[in-house]
């Protein structure tokens, strides 16, 4: 395919032209006669083709339409130029685009006998001025297949504006600069869903555009019309519509097809009425994007979309077009890229999927002042390697998205890697339960791309170089990395943060020095994590051992998998993905990495004070067996034996020694207790109980966020909560019991 033959260039041809339209109903009839056949007849159209006498304009349509045709004034005019025929269609599909092609079909295989061009006029479509002398001289140039992009307008804004202002003399002559300007202003609700970056949460794939200002349009498309042909024999063949394989079965050259790269030398706009809508995916996201050109789109079409298409009213320069084009065209390499992950997994480099979910006003001012820019720090985003593969998405509100795309850290972000930005619809109650949804369907995603999903938080500091660590590890074959993530208090750590560690474009904190000050505006959640103090409430889930001011020793039953690398099943986790997630991905144990030393990588949690978490246990050895007995499976009793070191001096002498040495006594006495408790039948069926309870409840958190219109969802609930309710009595009547 080549670049335009330029516009100032004069070959000519003496090929004869067929002039095909295919049209019926008398909505379409009247745009035809009344718009679209009148912009063809402009100067530089119709009357600038030097051997009328040999062309033919043929009219595919019904019986009674054809009488409304030819008692026309632009019919009239069209018989004086060139021949006209009118060819009657015997019966319209429900699809008019199949039938459409099917009169396109027919017109090919004349054409090719006559050797003629074939010209596909859509009957509502109107053309530039001069449009027709580009497609002669593209032709004289030995051009064989001619592919154009339409945009759309506003029906009933933009032709009252064509007959007012561009009808003379029987047509209406529009340049395409003017025409360009047209459609900037009278954009078809339908262009939206082909803007990457506008606000539409759907989004149609086959065209990837975006609005430059009032100037105009950038677009890459998979799929071109085919606008002009010069058939050889035999190609008619094509099964779809002529936009989907006509030119890949024609059998032409690469050099003999010509992609209308720039509005100057062709335009047509499709005008609808503003009421017309066509089916798009639910949401925009890479993955749907992917699967879409799995099944739609060949190598043909993913040629067309590597080329850059203007459709403007200015120069198409400047700043705007400059940065609208490497936008574009960083978009368009990821996608192409993740297609073909998808097709051949085998790849050196992981690309990462890092996800956030982040909604309301407090979470979204603190990832965009907070998390946001320790993530941009040297050693974290901008130090992976492949980041043209990569993917942010960030699942959000349309209200938070708003905000976060005024942002100057989104802003910094765009500038490194591709953002996808995910409305969230129907936030349940639990927040933990709708995070963990965006982070499985995130997991999916990944699988899809062969891709690695980097689950952070929207609340907490990121140590500099964390990114760098993952990234080595998922590298050296692991597929899960672990992190225990402290807690600390908001009020007081970032304003320091942000005082003593901010540059000019990020926050970059080492991670010893936010160990520092982790431990010196520590939340007082962790202290119901730590096991030696006199408090008697107790939340086992963590054990802590504070290491004087130089750290914590951790022992943990959840950890947070920040990544992992999914193998395409197995993502389907029941609970939040600190429960079971790496059990349902199947990994294998050299597949997990636990990070043992916060050298490695660390994260602070950031809460205000008044965040509290429920504490179910106190340190009673037999109520911390029972919170076990419902809490944790096989995996997370293997996960407590290791320990976990988050430090800001060298983690070692004897003050770590001996926190080390009462971290093992006291897990392996939680351990032995819990095995003497598992082998008594009672204490089992209890633990059974309990767990069905937390199922259950997960269950109705679950269903509650889901919208409550569908017969399906109501029923879910309603079981979800029979279920619970019959639990919760079985366990308050053997309390009952114990009590007599």
């Amino acid at each position: 395919m080549t670049s335009p033959v330029g516009f100032g260039s004069t070959p000519t041809s003496d090929v004869p032209v067929h002039f095909v339209t295919p049209v019926w109903g008398a909505e379409y009839t009247q745009v035809f006669l009344e718009v679209a056949l009148p912009t063809l007849l402009s100067p530089g159209n119709i009357p600038a083709v030097p051997n009328l006498s040999q062309c033919v304009y043929k009219i595919y349509t019904t019986s009674d339409d054809e009488d409304v045709i030819r008692r026309s004034d632009a019919y009239a005019r069209l018989s004086s130029l060139v021949a006209v025929e009118i060819a009657r269609i015997a019966r319209v599909d429900e699809n008019s685009y199949l039938t459409s092609s099917d009169c396109y079909r027919e017109s090919v295989i004349t054409a090719s006998r006559a050797r003629a061009v074939v010209f596909t006029a859509l009957p509502d479509v109107v053309f530039a001025d001069g449009g027709l002398a580009s497609i002669v001289r593209l032709v004289g140039a030995n051009k064989r297949a001619i592919l154009v992009m339409g945009l759309r307008a506003v029906k009933e804004a933009l032709v009252p504006d064509l007959r007012i202002r561009f009808a003379r003399d029987g047509c209406i002559s529009v340049s395409s600069r003017e025409l360009a300007r047209l459609v900037t202003r009278y954009p078809h609700p339908i262009n939206e869903s082909h803007l990457y970056d506008g606000d539409s949460p759907a989004f149609h794939p086959s065209v990837l555009g975006w609005k430059v200002g009032d100037e105009g349009f950038l677009l890459h498309s998979f799929h071109l019309h085919p606008i002009a042909l010069r058939p050889r024999a035999g190609a008619a063949n094509f099964t779809g519509t002529i936009d989907d394989d006509l030119v890949q079965t024609s059998g032409f050259r690469d050099s003999e097809i010509h992609v209308v790269t720039d509005s100057n030398e062709f335009l047509c706009i499709e005008v609808s009425d503003r009421s017309k809508t066509v089916p798009v995916p639910p949401r925009k996201s890479r993955v749907e994007v992917v699967s879409w050109m799995s099944g739609a789109t060949s190598a043909f079409h993913r040629s067309l979309v590597q080329q850059a298409l203007r459709v403007h009213c200015t120069d198409a320069s400047g700043e705007a077009w400059r940065d609208a084009e490497a936008r574009a065209r960083l978009v368009v390499e990821n996608l192409l890229a993740a297609y073909e992950r998808h097709t051949n997994p085998r790849q050196a480099d992981v690309p990462l999927h890092l996800v956030t979910p982040v909604w309301g006003e407090k979470y979204t001012q603190t990832f965009l002042e907070v998390t946001l820019p320790t993530l941009l720090s040297p050693g974290n985003i901008p130090s992976v390697p492949n980041l043209a593969d990569c993917v942010y998405r960030i699942y959000t509100t349309p209200a938070d998205a708003k905000v976060i795309v005024a942002s100057a850290a989104y802003a910094r972000l765009r500038a490194l890697v591709q953002v996808d930005i995910v409305y969230l619809r129907g936030l349940g109650e639990n927040k933990y339960l709708t995070s963990s949804e965006c982070y499985r369907v995130a997991a999916r995603d990944a699988a899809f791309e062969h891709s690695a999903a980097l689950f952070l938080i929207p609340d907490m500091v990121f140590a500099d170089g964390g990114l760098s660590s993952i990234v080595r590890l998922l590298r050296g074959g692991r597929r899960a990395v672990l992190v225990m993530g402290l807690r600390a208090l908001k009020e007081s750590l970032v304003p320091q943060v942000v005082a003593g560690y901010s540059r000019e474009d990020c926050i970059c904190i080492p991670p010893r020095e936010l160990v520092r000050l982790g431990i010196k505006h520590i939340h007082p959640i962790v202290e119901s994590h730590t096991y030696d103090r006199e408090e008697a409430p107790f939340h086992p889930s963590v054990i802590c051992w504070k290491v004087k001011e130089e750290g914590f020793l951790l022992h943990a039953f959840h950890l947070h998998p920040v990544a992992i690398y999914p193998t395409g099943t197995g993502t389907d986790f029941r609970g939040t993905i600190d429960d079971d997630l790496v059990q349902a991905a199947g990994f294998s144990s050299d597949e997990v990495h636990i990070v043992t030393d916060s050298d490695e990588l660390v994260w602070f949690e950031i809460s205000s004070r008044d965040q509290i978490v429920p504490i179910p246990t106190n340190k009673s050895l037999g109520q911390i067996v029972g919170w076990m007995g419902g809490a944790t499976s096989r995996y997370h009793r293997e996960l407590v034996l290791t320990p976990i070191r988050v430090h800001s001096g060298e983690p070692s002498g004897p003050p770590w020694v001996k926190a080390e040495k009462r971290g093992q006594d006291v897990v392996k006495s939680f351990l032995s207790a819990y095995v003497r408790a598992d082998t008594a039948p009672v204490a089992r069926l209890k633990r059974w109980v309990r767990r069905l309870e937390q199922r259950a409840l997960t269950r109705v958190d679950l269903t509650r966020g889901q919208p409550s219109s569908t017969l399906e969802a109501r029923v879910k609930h309603l079981v979800a909560v029979s279920i619970l309710i019959s639990l919760r009595t079985i366990r308050a009547i053997s309390r009952w019991f114990r009590g007599r």
